[in-house]
């Protein structure tokens, strides 16, 4: 997909940053503490303008797949022992990770901590002693999001089924499903979802979990909007951010706005630049949102009816 010549990349804003820095409008000009000090300026500039307003661009649409348990053949290789393979079978989905795969003959537990492919996965520990056994992996109702995942926009998530076009999976709390757990914690199709963050020791970002109510009696693909957790824009490989060309006019200015400070201390012009444009920018898309922002749900044709009931104590939830 070819980007529009208009959009301004890393390339482009970081040399227009080290022109006004007082470097060289030339990367291969740049030293390498020039070169660190135009990346953090940039993306410092790009991060101000996500986080300035609500952009309808950041209303991303994705699916993840939950299920209910997952057997298959394991073959243990890789360094340390801990790559996973079933090729037979390919039977692995990014969602694995977090939970236990279990082998069948020594029941020996190991700890999913990544996904290569449906049919490559790691384990936390050395598994070689297991290699060629069958193996289960049980659900538990909690699933990892894609990492990129942020916060859920709208009020529901959604799957296809044969007999209508999509039904719903309504946002609850994670207190609702708990209590829900409580009353039956036997497997079902989902009704309810509640997603929350996941612990982290710092290694790496924090990440977000969903957590089903019933717990999935199959495999499910559910659909679901939300907000990115974007990544900084990297010249070659990850040079465009998001918004488009009408965007990327902004956050060369808010990039610019930020060397401003960086250069000269203080709040100057480039910042009354930025905030003009930025103030026009929005004025557009409030102008050109749809009418009907009510409900996600509806944007995916999902109606409001739901389908199925869950009670507890002879009293159906609302």
């Amino acid at each position: 997909m070819t980007e529009s010549t208009l959009s301004s990349g890393y390339a482009e804003i970081a040399s227009a940053v080290g022109d006004y820095l007082g470097y060289s409008p030339t990367a291969s000009a740049w030293s390498a503490a020039q070169t660190a000090v135009i990346e953090k300026v940039t993306n410092l500039g790009y991060h101000e303008f996500l986080l300035a307003h609500d952009w309808p661009f950041l209303d991303l649409t994705g699916t993840v797949t939950v299920w209910d348990s997952i057997t298959g053949t394991m073959t243990v290789g890789g360094v340390g022992n801990v790559t996973i393979t079933d090729t037979t079978n390919s039977p692995f989905y990014p969602t694995c990770i977090g939970h236990k795969l279990v082998a069948d003959t020594s029941e020996t537990e190991y700890t999913i901590t990544g996904y290569t492919s449906s049919s490559v996965v790691t384990v936390s520990a050395d598994a070689s002693a297991d290699t060629g056994d069958t193996f289960t992996i049980t659900g538990t109702g909690l699933f990892r999001m894609p990492d990129d995942f942020g916060s859920s926009v709208g009020d529901r998530m959604s799957w296809d089924d044969d007999d209508t076009a999509a039904r719903p999976v309504a946002y609850r709390s994670s207190a609702d499903i708990s209590v829900f757990m409580q009353k039956s914690d036997s497997a079902g199709i989902p009704q309810y979802a509640a997603f929350q963050p996941a612990a982290s020791d710092g290694t790496s970002g924090q990440r977000f979990g969903v957590r089903l109510y019933p717990p999935p009696d199959s495999d499910y693909t559910l659909t679901y909007q939300y907000r990115p957790l974007p990544d900084k824009m990297v010249s070659a490989t990850a040079e465009f951010p998001y918004g488009g060309s009408d965007a990327t006019l902004v956050i060369r200015a808010s990039c610019l706005a930020v060397a401003e400070i960086e250069r000269d201390d203080m709040i100057g012009v480039r910042n009354a630049k930025y905030e003009a444009m930025l103030a026009r920018l929005i004025s557009r898309y409030n102008k050109s949102r749809p009418g009907d922002l009510g409900s996600t749900a509806r944007a995916q044709g999902v109606d409001y009816n739901r389908y199925g009931t869950v009670s507890y104590d002879g009293t159906v939830v609302p």
